[in-house]
């Protein structure tokens, strides 16, 4: 799934969705659109593009490396979301948002960057686990990310 970054400036995204118009490529899991309906709740980020069906596992084929839990995921159960699928529930949706929660935040994000990395190199080393970190950082209270 290609997701559209809507504030490349926000902490959770530091140094992994770069460029002018920031994008980033996650496994999508049966996860849900995120409706946005409270003033407290900003969205972080759009399904723009489905790269792969998981309809078909052989196709595209993904190299899942290290991760073996995703490895167990694609082996056992079929994602069974389509182009035809993607664009009626998901094109355009928020994948990703803020919200605030008493005095502290919450992080929604409905791609799986659990799922680690395909065929990009060792986990730890990803833009997916950059993303957590992030995340779990910028949860913390900090403001920035130290890379």
């Amino acid at each position: 799934m290609r997701c559209r970054v809507d504030n490349g400036a926000h902490p959770v995204f530091s140094s992994v969705a770069l460029g002018s118009s920031p994008t980033l490529n996650l496994v999508y899991w049966e996860g849900p659109a995120i409706t946005v309906t409270g003033g407290n709740v900003k969205p972080l980020a759009h399904f723009e593009s489905l790269l792969a069906s998981g309809k078909d596992p052989l196709k595209p084929h993904w190299d899942i490396l290290d991760n073996a839990m995703a490895e167990n995921a694609v082996r056992i159960w079929h994602n069974c979301l389509t182009p035809a699928l993607f664009e009626k529930i998901l094109a355009n949706k928020c994948a990703c948002a803020e919200a605030g929660y008493g005095k502290g935040r919450l992080l929604l994000c409905s791609p799986h960057p659990e799922m680690g990395n395909f065929g990009s190199g060792p986990w730890a080393e990803s833009l997916n686990f950059l993303l957590i970190y992030n995340g779990l950082y910028y949860l913390a209270g900090r403001q920035t990310v130290l890379l």
